[in-house]
């Protein structure tokens, strides 16, 4: 019974300290796409402001906010089940 209980327990850190470090590499690679890619942040700034974007820096943008809604999906799941603030 003791074995069973410490393998759950293994298997609970296991699972808390994956999705920790999985929303760590999200957040990392969502702020470098902005500091690495300054043609990115000037593309969500003319877009911010109502000018216009070619068809290719709309092609961008729209996989830079189909990213973060991944990313907000994921962590919206594991707050429903209690796993993140």
């Amino acid at each position: 019974m003791f074995l069973a209980i410490e393998l759950q327990q293994n298997r609970r850190l296991l699972e808390t300290e994956s999705r920790y470090t999985q929303i760590e590499i999200q957040s990392h690679d969502s702020n470098r796409v902005f500091y690495e890619n300054v043609g990115l942040a000037e593309i969500v700034t003319k877009d911010n402001n109502n000018e216009a974007i070619s068809e290719s820096e709309s092609f961008i943008l729209l996989r830079h906010y189909r990213q973060q809604i991944r990313n907000w999906e994921f962590e919206f799941m594991e707050s429903l089940r209690g796993l993140i603030d």
